[in-house]
């Protein structure tokens, strides 16, 4: 994807994040999340991904009313997902396809 795609998903995420994630937008936003993930995994960063998601579960986890954002959270690929497809590209393209496809 071009720098200029990029800035595009990220434009539209932002305007059906804050208005429309419960609406018929919310598994184009769920997709996003997730591809934003792969795209770390793309980079080599799936094992700081993995870091940074224990640390962010952790600190929802010690927070007062923070079950809307455990539940947002959970959009996200979990660990396990993003340490089998960092160890498996097929998987991985496979996972990316499905989710550009929902993009489009």
């Amino acid at each position: 994807m071009s720098l200029l795609e990029l800035l595009q998903l990220e434009l539209r995420y932002r305007s059906y994040e804050s208005r429309l994630s419960s609406s018929k937008w919310a598994d184009w936003v769920r997709s996003y999340e997730r591809f934003t993930d792969l795209q770390a995994i793309a980079y080599g960063y799936g094992k700081l991904l993995i870091e940074q998601k224990r640390k962010a579960q952790l600190y929802l986890h010690n927070i007062k009313d923070s079950y809307d954002q455990e539940y947002e959270f959970s959009a996200y690929l979990t660990e396990e997902e993003i340490a089998s497809l960092s160890a498996d590209a097929d998987l991985f393209h496979t996972r990316l396809e499905l989710e550009l496809t929902v993009l489009k």
